[in-house]
Formats: C-alpha cells, structure tokens, sequence
C-alpha cells in the first residue's frame, strides 16, 4: 500500500508534467482553464499538487493538451517508491507510453500478439500435459 507521502509525491510528479506541457504548447493557466471548463486557481491547485487529479480530468488534460495519459506519469526511476510498490520498471514505462500511442486496432492486435507471453510453451499451444511430443518415440 502506498503512503500518504507517495501518494503527494506521484500528484506533485502529475502536477509538474502538467505545468511543462502547459508551458511548451505556450498555453496560459487561463486558457487551459477555459478549454476545459475549470478556474485557473484549479490549474493552479492541480500543478503544486495541491489537490488531485481525477481520471476523466487526466484525460481531458491529456486531449487538449495533444499527448497520452500515460505522459504525465513521467519517466518512473527504479529507486521511485511507486515503481517499488507496483514492481514497475523504466522499460515497462516505456513499453506502455509506446503502447498507448497505438491506435485501438493496433493495441488489438498488440495484445493478442503477447497474450500467451510468460506461459509454458504448451499451455500456449494447449497441448495436454498427458499427450506425448509427435517427435516422440
């Protein structure tokens, strides 16, 4: 489970990817705002980490602001608590970024593609334990 200092510190992390995209498309606090209904103060709240975003409001941010959800997690370092807690590492965070830039047929077939990875070769191919090899004599 993970602490209350975790937990500020992945909104402080949200946070601040939020104000450097913010600032890269040269938007305001206002008119990031006005493009999603909220008050700048909130924009404001929302980049010290002062009070957390929701899911459906990381999603909004993530369309106006052009990039994927997974884009305001950052670069996870190995030694971060949250990666220690959830087991997750920089390669994973990069695989998922790669994946979530996919379209939803691509992701489709993605998932079939690596369903079987990590399972015995033969519960893959659902070959019977009891059933000898063809090569076998």
């Amino acid at each position: 489970m993970l602490t209350k200092e975790q937990l500020n510190a992945i909104d402080k992390r949200v946070g601040a990817q939020l104000r450097a995209r913010r600032h890269k498309l040269k938007l305001s606090q206002d008119q990031l705002a006005k493009d999603c209904g909220i008050t700048f103060q909130q924009i404001q709240k929302y980049e010290h980490g002062t009070n957390r975003i929701s899911a459906s409001r990381l999603a909004q941010f993530g369309q106006v602001l052009g990039v994927p959800i997974s884009y305001f997690y950052g670069e996870i370092p190995k030694s971060d608590p949250l990666s220690r807690e959830i087991g997750l590492t920089g390669a994973a965070v990069g695989v998922a970024k790669l994946f979530d830039a996919c379209n939803k047929d691509e992701q489709r077939l993605i998932k079939r593609a690596i369903s079987g990875f990590g399972r015995p070769a033969r519960a893959r191919s659902g070959a019977n334990a009891n059933t000898p090899h063809r090569d076998a004599a």
